[in-house]
């Protein structure tokens, strides 16, 4: 019989293929292609990144085997709203 490891508490540099799905502005909710399978944990930190420019940062608030949802602070980004496609980071 195989151990199995215990997933890892935070994901591990840039997991590749995360991006944004959709972005409800009223909330400052996106939904990211990418969750548990990607190595996001609940809380983790994420960017969101355009033509190499993170132009908003939030914190993963619910998370699925392949899809995640995150708060955004707009307060601290560069004031372009996120649109789907926009990539998606995590330390």
């Amino acid at each position: 019989m195989e151990s199995r490891e215990a997933p890892p508490e935070k994901p591990a540099g840039q997991p590749p293929g995360m991006e944004v799905l959709s972005f409800t502005p009223d909330i400052n909710l996106i939904v990211i292609r990418g969750g548990r399978n990607r190595g996001l944990v609940l809380g983790c930190p994420v960017s969101v990144v355009r033509k190499g420019e993170t132009i908003a940062t939030g914190r993963v608030v619910d998370l699925r085997e392949q899809v995640a949802g995150a708060m955004l602070d707009l307060e601290a980004s560069s004031g372009m709203a996120p649109q789907a496609g926009d990539s998606v980071r995590s330390p």
